[in-house]
This record gives C-alpha cells, structure tokens and sequence, in this order.
C-alpha cells in the first residue's frame, strides 16, 4: 500500500511527508536518509524498505504465476509510472533482482495500455489515442499514435503524486473531521485505526462509482483484542455520504487532471479535435463525475473506449511487451517508440547549460559531444549533468555529476568525450572519455533529489517562454564569449612559444594586451554581443601579424591573413609592417605595392577578363580586399568518368574562374610555357589560359589535386564546396567518394548536389549519398534502375529526379523537401500515381514530422501544421489538407506525362 509513493525517495522529500499522516503504518528515517517501514509483528518491530516491500509482493506474484502455468518464472516487464525518475526506475530493478526475477523491460504504464489498446483494438488506421490513467497513486497521461501494432508516443505528461489514493484521502480527512467534530478525538497517530478508515474510504469509493450513497460503518476490528473492538477508544463510527457531496469533494482534483491532458496535447502539436479515442485506465477512472468532465473536455466525435478493461490494461500491455521481447511470433511486428519528457546536458563554465538529448527525443538514444580544459592546468574535469529547458544551470535541476581525472595541460588541449545514454528502461547512464590517455568513466546517475514532478514541469516549461529572451540573448552573449577566450588563449600561448623570435618590448607590449583581455572576459561582462565581435577584431589586428611575420619562409609566394578588409587594415597599422617584401614573388610585390591604387578586382583583370596577375597573387589580393561572401561566393568541382580530369570554378561576383586539373600522363598538348607554383606544399605546373581559365598539372593524381585545391579555399577563404556536379559510373566512383569524404570531415557543407547522369548501380550512389548530410538542391538523372532507400535522411529544399528506368518509392517519409519533382515518364511506370495518392494518405504523420523537420530548413514553410487525416479532400490529381487557420495545404501530381511532378504548397 503506497509503497510506489516511497520507493527511490529521501525520508525528507516534502511529497513523502506531506502523506505520512495518513498511513496506517509508521515511516522511520534511515542512517543514510532513506525512508523505511516499521511494522509490528507479534511482540517485535521489524523495519523494512521500500525495495523490500515491493521485492515481496514481486515474490508473491512470481508465485503465483508459478502455480497457474506450471513452470518456472524467470523473467518479467514491470510498469512504472511514466515520470518515475531513474532512482525509483533503479529501485523497481532492485527489488525485481530481490524476487529472482531478471527485469526484460520497465515500461510506462500508460504506454503498456497503448500496447493493451493497439493488439485488443485490431485497427489498421491511424488513430490519435489518448491514454487517461489515473491509478492508485499516481496519474499518466499519454498521447499516441496507433496504426495497428505500431505505437509512437507523442507526448506525455502527468503527476506521480495525484491518484486514486488522493481520493481515498479526502473522504478519510472527512471521516476523521466527523469523528473529532462529533467526540472531540483526533485519529491521527492511531495507525489500526487509519487503516479501517483508509479501507471504509475505499470501499465508499467503489460504492459512489455505482451508487447514490455510501454508508460507513467501523466497528468490532478483532474480537480477540476486546479493547480494539471499536475504532477509537470504545467508540463506533457510522456516516453517511451522498453522491452528490462526494462529487463536490474531489471536482477540483479531477479537474487538476483535465490541466494535464490538454498540455499533452499541445505538446503532440494536436488540438481535441484530432484525437479520435480515449483510454481510461485506472479503478477510479469508473467514478461517473470523472468520466463527465472527460466527455465535456472534447467534442462529441471523440469516443471514450469500453472496450479495455481500466484495471487489467496495464498489466495486459505489460504482458504482451514480454511476449515481445521472448521472440513469440504472433506480437513481432509490434514497434514501440517512446520519448524523453524533459531537456538534459551537462553544465559548461558561466553555468551555461549544453543540451545534448533535447525534449522529445526517441530513446533508447545516445549522444555525444567534445569538450576541452577551460583552465590552464586542471587536473580533474568534472561534469554536472542536468535536466531543464532554461539556458542556464541554475535554473534547472541536477541529476548528478561524473568526475574524471586528467593531464594537466594548457586550456584547450585536454580534449574529453561525454555521452550520455538512456536505455530502453528509461535510466541515464553517463561516460566521460579523455581522447588524450584513452581512460574514462562511467556512471549510472543517481537523483540526489526527487526529478521533476508534473506541476514542476508546468512551471518551468512556462518559465522557459517568459524567458525566452533573456535566454535566447545569454546564448548569443555566452557563444561571442567562447570565441572571445578560445582566441585569447590560443594567442597566449602562441606568444609564449615565438619569445625568442620577437622583440623583448615588443612581446611585453603583446602579452600584456592579451592578458588584459583574458581578465576583462573573465567577469563575463554584460555587453552587446557585438562587442565581443570588435573586441577580436582588434585584438587580432595588434597580435596576429606578429605570428607571421616571425614564422615567414622564402618559400611562401604570398602572406596568407585572417580577413580584415584592407580600409580597417590601413586605419590601424602600416601595412609595410605586416608584410615582408623580400620573401614574396616579383609579382606579388607589385600587387602589395599597388593595393592602395587598385581598389577593386576590376583593376586586375583587363577588357578581355585575363588576369594581369598569377593565379595566387589574384587571390591574395582578394583575400585582403574584399570580404568573403562578395568575392569567393560557390567553389563547384567535376571529376570527369574516366578520372583523368577534374574541374573547380570560382564564382567572383559577376565573373567565374575556371581550373582544370590533369596528371601529367592526361596533359592536353596544346599547353606550354608553365609556371609552377607550391599550393599546401604540393606542387604544380600552372597554364594561364584566356577568359579567366587555369589549368593546373598536378605531380600525383586528380584526386590529390582536387583535394589539395578544396582544402586551399577552405584554409584561406573559408568557403567550401558549394555545388557538386557529377557524372558518376563504376570507374571513377572510388574517387568521388574519396573527395566527398574529405569535404564532410572537413565540416564543409555541399549546398547543391547534381549528377548529370548515373550510369553506375544504386550500390555505388547509395555509398556515396549516405555519407552526405544535407543540400539545398538535390537533382539527378538515372539510366538504370533505382531504389529511393537512398534517399534516407536527405534535406533538400528542392529535388528533381529523372529516370529512365524503373523505380522503387520506399522511404519518402524521410525525404526532407520543399518541393519533389519527378520528372519524364516516371508516374506511368508500375501505375506510381496511384500508388503515390495511396502512400501519402497512408503515411499522413511522417509527412507530420517531415515538415517539423523542416522548419529547421526552410522557417517559412507550415505545410502540415494543425490537419489530421480525417480533414483531406481526394480529386483525381491531388489531396488537400484544410488547416486550422483556414488555409489549405495542396499535395499535386501533374496530370501531363511529360511534367509529372508531385508538389507540395499553401494557400
């Protein structure tokens, strides 16, 4: 009796004393704060645990599992209330070992009635559900998604502090009113007595469900203790309770419940109109004031479903999760997908809050991100995990904390991994990994406290909106300041290693600016984020020619610096101080000397768009002039079938650079005079050639060349490849995914990705595209046949695909798109129009979650936003979707063979 109430809480949790009073047995505190029962048994007392007691009714039921089937119990799903935390999860577990049972699975009750719903419902079509499940001690809610065994858990919510035992306790405070009203005797303290009202309060409970009045009667306990045979002192208790006062007593609680279940739905992104069928699970869900304030909280079209029995449905869905994960063959399609109901990550300096497995996330998952040394020198790093939706720590809670030892090095060069990781159980388990010595530790985290109970989530979840631009605008501030010290750091630490090579005054000079900047970002102070920005700026201006200028080579060609336009350059220092004359070519010499009279890239390139200057001397002329968007904007490449050419064009404003890339053995004839040039210490023989083309004869291969070029603009400009156009076959397919390997681990995004045609098969596409994670244009053209699984997890605003073959469409749900064109005869081939009304109609919530997704993307596309499949219209070509706000979102097939194209937009 109450012990889920107790089990995995502190004696001093305010919840677990706020009930005490009320139980017919007394709570002891433990030596080590835990709470413990002390009952009396025969002449002694015996305490025991919450484990304890739950491990003995778990032993029971094994028993008599036992008994009914014959065999053997090993093993068992146990449902937990869905915001039990990970110390009452790891309890549950405890006392599950205790019985002799190996615990398969802890399950959220109110999912175990989903699974009781979707295998005893049998219904093919989707169905929003709401699960209502108030228990003994607490209430869940739940919303789902059913299609027949699949189950995805929308959102949830509830109170692991609000049940039926709630309800017992109102008409028991009444009870023991009316006895001291009546005798002048309090009640409380006398734990037999407690126990026959608590039991009489029940029993009124279950007699108001079906009836008008409820009669009490308490006397004559035990007719072997004589002085114990009335409730209290000799005295009997009879009382009376009409329906219509027990209704009046418990309103506000039920109606505490109704808060619940619209925040669920709100956060299922659903309105009451969407949800088809409400679940009520839970003995007390039979009182009929509960069931009237349900019916009255939606509309008439929602049913309430009869077809589930409130008390078993729990324990029926537990039944078939087990048959589940035994391998029966009957429930093997069965798909569960349940989330996490709130934010966690683990604390940065400045109390900044680092979320590494957001709100809503699908678990089991694991996620992981690098973090390095703040200080100089530590010899520990710690890492305080919390969960919330606020920016900042301290206004969230903490779960626990994992300590790991390390090196002592410099700030930044301590390089540590932290996972964190839940598991089908729901329970977090922490790992920090220094990348330097390879150790790590790993921790199962352990609540100091009780986590967040519902009302908490409520609050903080408002709070989080209130706040939102105070944490929007600590985010910027915190992300200027990280910038602010990783720069100042690296600065110090870079002087500190050219001391020899610099000027005594002069190094004083510098390291005294670097440090003052360090104690002034020390106090984090509260400035606009652009401060920061200009800040670097000039600190960069004063210290970061000295790098150079200390380490330069004769066998530089040019002086490669960080972007500074040159107006800001000549504004704060000369230039003759930044550059070394002596050690630049003949022609770069010229190009530095005459900055100041060629103000812009007109000036060198003549009528005819040929450069005046080498290739290299052009850039670095750029490179100081002009910031990068306005003149590097898209770097595109080519790689030719047979691998023995490559193509990279430059987009200069109105103008474009074209290089081509050869091996000596593939050099065209008609190429003479070279000029050779050194490029990230590989060399090359350069042609210019007229109207701005270069062609470059790489010592090595193509793909070194093309590789080394890539790395080049993205060293020197930080621009990356934006367009990739490819004519892909079973020749050349090694090498191109060799280059676009290179250009993901060197975190540089493809912007738009074409192959002009595909004549390899769809192993050799699907290798390559797996590795790539998002474009804003995806077209390709295929010869052959073709299977859309290779399109998983793609995000593109547009995507055109041709093809001459035939087509499997698998896995659309996944495709990220604004707009989908197929293109030529691809809708006639094996009836696809049909098919393709057939497969929206029947996947309506991924295309849900697709345009969710999208709104990452694309900020001004709703397309599917507050429609549910009941609200879609079906013509010949198209279906539409009436939103909410009264707009209408179209899904179109081209009724013409030659522009077939399915689209989707708004009116």
């Amino acid at each position: 009796m109450n012990i889920k109430r107790i089990i995995g809480r502190r004696y001093d949790d305010v919840l677990l004393q706020r009930d005490m009073p009320l139980w017919p047995f007394r709570v002891e505190k433990d030596t080590d704060g835990t709470p413990y029962l002390q009952i009396q048994n025969d002449t002694k007392k015996v305490k025991f645990s919450a484990v304890t007691v739950s491990s003995l009714i778990l032993k029971c039921l094994k028993e008599n599992a036992e008994r009914k089937l014959g065999l053997e119990v090993k093993s068992a799903v146990i449902t937990v209330p869905a915001y039990f935390n990970a110390t009452q999860r790891r309890a549950t577990e405890e006392a599950a070992e205790l019985a002799g049972l190996k615990v398969l699975r802890i399950l959220n009750e109110p999912t175990a009635a989903a699974i009781a719903y979707s295998l005893k419902g049998q219904r093919l079509s989707r169905r929003n559900i709401l699960i209502y499940d108030l228990g003994g001690g607490t209430f869940d809610v739940a919303v789902v998604n059913v299609e027949g065994p699949r189950i995805t858990v929308k959102a949830k919510g509830g109170d692991t502090h609000l049940g039926g035992q709630d309800i017992d306790n109102i008409i028991m405070i009444k009870m023991i009113e009316e006895f001291r009203k009546r005798h002048g005797m309090d009640l409380k303290g006398n734990y037999r007595a407690l126990k026959r009202i608590r039991k009489a309060a029940e029993t009124a409970k279950i007699t108001l469900s079906a009836g008008s009045v409820a009669r009490i009667e308490v006397w004559q306990l035990d007719y072997e203790i004589p002085e114990l045979e009335c409730l209290h002192l000799g005295i009997d208790f009879i009382m009376k309770i009409a329906r219509s006062d027990f209704e009046s007593w418990i309103e506000n609680l039920l109606m505490a419940t109704v808060i619940h279940v619209e925040r669920a739905i709100r956060e299922a992104n659903l309105k009451k109109s969407q949800i088809n069928e409400i679940v009520l699970v839970g003995g007390s869900t039979r009182i009929p004031l509960l069931k009237k304030i349900i019916k009255a909280s939606f509309e008439e079209s929602t049913k309430i479903c009869e077809s589930i029995h409130p008390d078993e449905a729990v324990a029926y869905g537990a039944a078939v999760m087990a048959a589940v994960l035994s391998g029966v063959e009957e429930v093997q399609d069965m798909r569960l997908i349940d989330m996490i109901p709130m934010s966690i990550g683990v604390q940065c300096n400045r109390d900044y809050m680092s979320v590494l497995i957001k709100k809503g996330t699908v678990f089991p998952c694991t996620k992981k991100k690098t973090f390095i040394n703040s200080e100089d020198f530590q010899t520990v790093i710690n890492v305080p995990v919390y969960e919330g939706e606020r920016v900042l720590c301290s206004h969230n809670r903490q779960l626990g904390e994992i300590s790991l030892p390390i090196n002592p090095k410099k700030r930044g060069e301590s390089v540590v991994d932290v996972t964190l990781e839940v598991d089908h159980n729901g329970i977090l388990q922490a790992t920090a990994l220094d990348l330097n010595t390879k150790k790590g530790i790993t921790t199962t985290i352990v609540y100091d406290h009780c986590t967040f109970t519902q009302p908490e989530i409520d609050e903080i979840t408002s709070q989080s909106e209130e706040d939102r631009l105070f944490d929007e605008t600590f985010k910027i501030r915190y992300k200027q300041l990280q910038k602010s010290e990783d720069m100042a750091y690296d600065y110090k630490h870079r002087l500190e290693k050219i001391r020899g090579s610099v000027d005594r005054e002069k190094f004083s000079h510098l390291m005294d600016a670097v440090e003052r900047e360090i104690c002034w970002l020390s106090g984090f102070p509260k400035v606009p984020p652009s401060d920061y920005l200009h800040r670097r700026r000039a600190l960069r201006l004063k210290v970061y020619p000295t790098f150079y200028y200390s380490t330069m080579s004769p066998s530089l060609p040019f002086l490669r610096l960080p972007y500074l336009p040159m107006k800001q350059l000549l504004d704060h220092m000369d230039f003759m101080d930044i550059v070394n004359l002596s050690m630049c070519s003949e022609k770069s010499r010229v190009v530095i000397l005459s900055i100041k009279r060629f103000p812009s890239t007109k000036d060198l390139i003549d009528e005819n768009n040929r450069m005046k200057v080498n290739f290299i001397d052009f850039l670095f002329h750029l490179r100081l002039e002009l910031p990068t968007s306005v003149f590097l904007e898209q770097v595109t490449f080519d790689i030719e079938p047979d691998c023995n050419m490559a193509t990279i064009q430059l987009k200069l404003k109105n103008r474009k650079i074209t290089i081509y890339i050869f091996t000596k053995s593939s050099k065209p004839s008609f190429l003479d005079k070279p000029e050779e040039m050194t490029i990230n210490q590989k060399k090359f023989e350069v042609y210019r050639g007229n109207e701005g083309f270069l062609h470059l004869i790489s010592d090595t291969t193509v793909e070194d060349g093309l590789i080394t070029l890539i790395n080049y603009f993205k060293r020197t400009f930080g621009v990356g490849v934006n367009r990739l156009s490819i004519y892909l076959t079973q020749k050349n397919f090694v090498v191109v995914k060799s280059v676009i390997n290179y250009i993901n681990s060197t975190c540089t995004s493809i912007k738009k990705f074409h192959f002009q045609s595909v004549s390899a098969e769809d192993y050799y596409l699907k290798s390559i595209l797996s590795n790539i994670d998002a474009w804003d244009t995806f077209n390709i053209d295929i010869k052959t046949s073709f299977h859309f699984e290779c399109l998983r997890y793609f995000k593109s605003e547009n995507f055109e695909l041709k093809s001459g073959g035939w087509f499997t469409f698998y896995n659309l749900q996944l495709v990220d798109c604004a707009q989908i064109k197929i293109m030529d005869s691809l809708l006639t081939n094996c009836n696809m129009k049909e098919y393709l009304m057939q497969w929206i109609e029947g996947n309506f919530d991924e295309l849900r979650h697709l345009d969710v997704e999208m709104r990452e993307v694309l900020d001004e596309v709703y397309l599917l936003d507050g429609m549910s499949p009941g609200s879609f219209t079906r013509e010949e070509n198209c279906i539409a979707f009436k939103r909410s706000d009264g707009k209408t979102a179209i899904i179109e097939l081209s009724p013409e063979v030659k522009t077939n194209w399915f689209k989707i937009t708004v009116y």
